[in-house]
């Protein structure tokens, strides 16, 4: 993956959101990180400020300066407020889009949510679905499956749905 945002020669110190540019997708990738230690530390700010900020390590090549948002989803998925608990968690780092800065402008900034794991596959039911040949052979398909499987083609099989019945 290949990054020449401009900011990857100003800032090489923290990640923020031009750290997930991706020169191929022409735009902001999500990273999937485990934390690795965090704990307060002192940071140069703009203009040369020094101040005492809760950085967070993972396993990508550089920490991030964690906000209170980003505090409060990494608490949330570690199950503990206490950032010393944090490592081992799993995140996925992302682009907020139109973020208020503290200097009170907008811009992109870097987001924390939850690691939700790979995307479910649900191609096989899919296919099996776009081949049901009668509305009841895809109730009866449709019913076989988890409600999570269920949720995830619900969409695929409504369509499917429709096609029969103009079909009838």
């Amino acid at each position: 993956m290949s990054n020449t945002h401009y900011k990857t020669a100003i800032n090489p110190d923290y990640m923020g959101a031009y750290s997930l540019w991706n020169d191929e997708a022409d735009g902001y990738i999500e990273q999937s990180a485990t934390i690795k230690r965090a704990g307060i530390e002192p940071i140069t700010g703009k203009g040369g400020a020094k101040e005492n900020r809760l950085v967070v390590h993972t396993d990508l090549p550089k920490p991030f300066i964690c906000n209170s948002g980003n505090s409060e989803v990494i608490t949330k998925a570690s199950g503990s407020p206490s950032y010393l608990r944090w490592p081992g968690t799993k995140i996925t780092l992302y682009v907020i889009m139109d973020q208020r800065m503290k200097d009170g402008t907008r811009g992109p900034a870097l987001g924390v949510k939850a690691y939700r794991g790979p995307a479910a596959d649900y191609s096989g039911q899919i296919r099996d679905i776009q081949n049901c040949a009668t509305l009841a052979d895809l109730e009866k398909l449709f019913l076989s499956y988890d409600p999570a499987t269920r949720n995830a083609v619900k969409a695929e099989t409504n369509k499917r749905k429709g096609e029969l019945n103009e079909n009838k």
